[in-house]
């Protein structure tokens, strides 16, 4: 599975990104809600893992634009 990972806090994204890696699953990470937006436009991920309150766009509104 790729998974798109969205977090701020590098230690909290790091602890996932490990954590879903030993699963088994293909982890992207960023740290910004705009980028989030750009990566899921270029690729097909199959499920993203997006924090609400990040530093330059709210991840509702990172979502309001996946949608």
């Amino acid at each position: 599975m790729h998974i798109l990972l969205v977090e701020d806090n590098d230690s909290t994204a790091k602890q996932l990104e490990l954590v879903l890696g030993r699963e088994g699953h293909n982890v992207s990470v960023t740290a910004s809600g705009e980028e989030a937006v750009e990566l899921a436009e270029l690729y097909d991920y199959d499920a993203i893992v997006l924090d609400l309150d990040l530093e330059d766009i709210s991840g509702l509104e990172a979502l309001r634009s996946l949608r």
